[in-house]
């Protein structure tokens, strides 16, 4: 019996989500997207047996346990093909590789025995989570069969999988930090038809540490819905959403600049522009009860506010104006009950 496992990195969003997904960055110039990869994980975990060949209609039993902060999901399948017939909203992904996987390499089969996936951020976070696991998956399976996957292979598979999945294309930032793995990196990535380009460089720790919190809004997000409905009408040529898209990729640029020259205490004036365009111009954006938790964090002391992913809801990224407010907030979370995801 042997067993692959991985750890990956989820991500925070800064700026320029939305500009790494195609066709935007083939119609719009200069789009860059800046993130931060945080230690809020994913996990995959497979234990199999080699040099077997792998049957739909037979073989041991597959013990598939899937765990997240919104609860668990166990179950036992006797044949593969049963698994992948199954309907449960917490196999989808896992379904979408071993199809991929099993259909690919149908000589180099083998007999699995469990399959392990974790993950540390709530359901709907806006951390890329989903997109973490996709990366964890790709690593794990194409370890068990020997294919050697550079970095922008693996990223375009993963983009590749996700959108059959969505029925919607999806971008490409969120894959990096969890490809590169390590937490506490800051990621700025050139969208290019070519294929991204980025680099990373270690966060500003004391900075950090003096002014950031990550909140559970309590409201899942729906990245491949909200997308989907901007994408629409930036191909569709709608002037107004365009005119957003553009403002998004000059706060973008500003931010990589700001980042490159480690001017950090500018990071609250371009994340609340970031913020303020989204609310403008998505009307998905926000919705009554994050714009009061929004209020409620600014008025104890939040200098800067966004939130994470494509909006809605998910988690909502706090930077404390100094290190005595964020105290603050945090007691006003616990009072209020409002769950802290990440205290850097």
């Amino acid at each position: 019996m042997y067993e692959c496992s991985i750890k990956s990195s989820t991500r925070v969003d800064l700026a320029g989500g939305l500009l790494d997904i195609w066709p935007v960055y083939a119609l719009v110039p200069d789009c860059f997207v800046l993130n931060f990869s945080i230690p809020v994980f994913t996990s995959v975990k497979l234990r199999y047996s080699s040099e077997l060949q792998l049957s739909c209609e037979g073989g041991p039993p597959i013990d598939i346990s899937v765990f997240s902060p919104s609860g668990s999901y166990k179950n036992s399948f006797t044949r593969l093909n049963d698994l992948l017939k199954d309907s449960s909203d917490e196999l989808s992904l896992l379904k979408k590789h071993l199809e991929y996987w099993k259909g690919y390499f149908p000589r180099e089969q083998i007999f699995l025995k469990s399959i392990y996936l974790r993950s540390e951020s709530p359901i709907g976070g806006g951390l890329g989570a989903s997109s973490s696991l996709c990366v964890g998956l790709a690593k794990v399976l194409s370890s068990v069969f020997k294919q050697e996957l550079r970095k922008k292979e693996l990223l375009m598979l993963c983009r590749d999988l996700e959108t059959s999945l969505l029925h919607a294309p999806a971008g490409i930032q969120d894959y990096i930090p969890a490809i590169e793995e390590d937490p506490g990196f800051l990621y700025t990535i050139e969208c290019m038809s070519s294929g991204p380009k980025w680099n990373r460089k270690k966060i500003p720790s004391d900075f950090f540490a003096d002014h950031f919190l990550l909140v559970d809004t309590g409201k899942s997000h729906h990245s491949g819905n909200n997308n989907w409905e901007i994408l629409k009408k930036i191909i569709e040529k709608d002037q107004d959403i365009l005119n957003g898209i553009y403002q998004l990729r000059d706060n973008a640029l500003k931010t990589v600049e700001i980042c490159d020259q480690e001017n950090w205490s500018d990071l609250f004036v371009y994340v609340n522009k970031e913020q303020e365009l989204r609310g403008r111009y998505f009307s998905n954006w926000l919705n009554p009860s994050v714009s009061s938790l929004i209020g409620l964090m600014r008025s104890h002391g939040a200098k800067a506010a966004k939130l994470c992913g494509a909006g809605g809801g998910g988690c909502l990224l706090v930077l404390a104006e100094n290190q005595k407010h964020k105290q603050e907030l945090e007691q006003v979370c616990e009072k209020n009950k409002i769950s802290i995801v990440m205290n850097w």
